[in-house]
């Protein structure tokens, strides 16, 4: 396992294991989309988000811990591919409004996947990392629906020496816990 990898996970796994304090929301996901070659992408996910580390009269920044499992479909052929993720991120919302938040997010983190190849992408291992961007809207009387858009970028970050990458766009529906 490369060094980067292991260094993702275990400050993962230390956020989760001194972090229940911290936990101001669990959330449980649903995201899905479209991948390169036109396939099909399936994303459930767990989501912690943390206490704000940053606040202001009508903006806060939170740390927020995610892990799952991501299913890529070939819509052309019976090619797929399973993983498992994890991923660190931080999320800038706009907190005036109390039916209604929209959010920014960035996370990032270690994937494994079932194999190496997807459609004609050479993913160059089963080691990759994931990258997602989202623009969201928290909702309700106490914010605990979530539908956010988002785009994500699985690579090995060059570790090998084939990279061609895996692209998706879609959207996710979340509900939350307190």
């Amino acid at each position: 396992m490369k060094k980067s990898t292991l260094a993702a996970l275990v400050t993962l796994a230390a956020l989760l294991w001194t972090g229940p304090a911290a936990v101001a929301q669990v959330s449980v996901n649903f995201a899905g989309g479209r991948g390169n070659n036109d396939s099909t992408t399936y994303d459930p996910y767990v989501q912690y988000t943390f206490n704000p580390w940053i606040s202001g009269e009508n903006y806060e920044i939170r740390p927020f811990a995610t892990g799952g499992f991501t299913f890529w479909e070939d819509n052309d052929s019976s090619d797929s591919v399973w993983g498992i993720l994890a991923s660190l991120g931080l999320r800038l919302a706009y907190t005036g409004g109390s039916l209604v938040q929209p959010y920014l997010s960035l996370n990032a983190g270690p994937t494994y996947i079932s194999q190496s190849t997807f459609v004609d992408r050479d993913l160059g291992g089963h080691f990759l990392f994931n990258t997602r961007v989202m623009v969201g809207l928290m909702f309700g009387e106490t914010l605990r629906h979530n539908f956010s858009l988002h785009g994500t970028h699985y690579s090995n970050a060059r570790t090998q020496s084939e990279n061609d990458g895996f692209n998706t766009f879609g959207a996710a529906y979340g509900y939350s816990f307190d």
